[in-house]
């Protein structure tokens, strides 16, 4: 059977939809988030929200295909619509495999590595379970705070005003307080990432205690 609910067809103006009277409420809302694995987590006290204020309304997602199982475990959605945006974009993480092989060798079988063994789904469930997580600016951090989990986020050059994570149980380090800091740029023009080597251990021990502890603090400019 076709579906009772299809998604409007995209337009160069953005989405086919029919004007509602006023006074009127819709029987569908379609949310539409195409963006990175944490910008999804986001998005889920919007859809609770919703829930909340139209209760009897069809409410659909439209994503990329690497969320579409975190959509789809959500409560409030009804129908996940998914296509692969990034088909064409190759990641590196040369980087990222460094520090896991760092971790690895220093803390031997006290670490639980789970890259590449589980789902969005069962991610969002693992990391549930934790006491405290400290994250740089990615998907797994945004993961944790909107579940109230102690969230420590470690922003470079991302701006934190875009995404840094919120609540009295979370906090961060961030870059807008240096001349060049969230620059957004994929190489640091200065040479040296002054923004992430300035950061040291015992800084982020300091902002741990607090969110462990449901503590607040100020927020960056």
């Amino acid at each position: 059977m076709p579906d009772p609910f299809p998604v409007p067809p995209f337009t160069p103006d953005g989405l086919i939809g029919v004007p509602l009277r006023a006074g009127d409420e819709p029987g569908r809302i379609v949310v539409i988030r195409l963006h990175a694995f944490g910008d999804t987590a986001i998005t889920f006290p919007v859809l609770a929200a919703l829930r909340r204020r139209l209760p009897g309304v069809r409410l659909d997602v439209v994503t990329d295909v690497r969320s579409a199982g975190l959509f789809a475990a959500h409560r409030d959605v009804d129908g996940v619509h998914s296509f692969d945006t990034r088909r064409s974009k190759v990641w590196k993480g040369v980087a990222l495999l460094g520090v896991a092989l760092a971790l690895r060798e220093a803390l031997g079988e006290r670490l639980f590595d789970f890259a590449g063994r589980t789902s969005p789904g069962m991610a969002l469930a693992l990391v549930s379970l934790a006491s405290l997580v400290v994250s740089d600016d990615s998907g797994l951090m945004h993961l944790a705070w909107v579940q109230g989990v102690p969230t420590v986020a470690l922003f470079g050059s991302s701006r934190s005003s875009w995404s840094r994570p919120e609540g009295p149980r979370s906090d961060g380090v961030y870059s807008e307080d240096l001349a060049c800091g969230a620059c957004m740029q994929p190489v640091c023009g200065r040479g040296d990432l002054l923004c992430l080597t300035r950061v040291r251990v015992e800084d982020v021990l300091e902002k741990c205690l607090p969110v462990v502890h449901g503590g607040t603090k100020p927020r960056p400019a």
